[in-house]
């Protein structure tokens, strides 16, 4: 099971991620914890895929607040905390602020050619608060080689470049995230 560290650059925070992928889909588990607006903040998720990286359910746990539970059924219906979402219809990602992980799920899915780019809706969700919303997003694979690949990320007037690794694993998002190397064992 690949795990990631990820810390911030941009402010006091780290990530813990662990990714099982198996044949019938793919499980991610991650823990934030930081001081994104100098107030900490604490998220514990679980994200699920089908093997093709669609999402199908996302929870999400606030330490000392609320709890989120986002599902999407094979029609591309989406409900959050047993509320329909119709809002949400043609999304297929989620996207969870304050999280560099979120960005492997298209990546992944798409698997997108140099010079190859694919516009997005996704289901963003903000932390700490939990809203859930549709957000437009654009992915362009800048460059690919067998170590991993660059991709240009948009969404609004945001940009940055995402460098991930051969299983498409952010290593650098662009002044936000960075991956801490691993240690190895003595």
């Amino acid at each position: 099971m690949p795990e990631v560290i990820w810390k911030s650059l941009e402010w006091c925070g780290v990530e813990r991620l662990q990714l099982e992928v198996e044949g019938a889909g793919v499980t991610a588990k991650g823990q934030l914890v930081g001081d994104p607006d100098g107030a900490p903040v604490g998220a514990l998720y679980e994200i699920q895929c089908d093997a093709a990286w669609s999402v199908v359910r996302v929870a999400v746990q606030v330490l000392g607040g609320s709890r989120l539970d986002l599902t999407r059924a094979p029609d591309g219906t989406w409900v959050a905390n047993g509320r329909p979402l119709p809002s949400l219809r043609d999304c297929v990602d989620v996207d969870l602020s304050l999280t560099p992980f979120t960005n492997t799920l298209p990546i992944r899915r798409l698997g997108l050619a140099p010079g190859q780019a694919a516009d997005l809706k996704v289901a963003y969700v903000t932390l700490p608060d939990l809203e859930v919303a549709p957000a437009q997003q654009r992915y362009t694979c800048q460059r690919r080689d067998e170590h991993g690949a660059l991709y240009r990320y948009e969404s609004g007037s945001f940009r940055a470049d995402v460098t991930v690794d051969e299983d498409g694993l952010v290593t650098a998002y662009e002044g936000l995230w960075e991956a801490v190397p691993a240690r190895s064992s003595r």
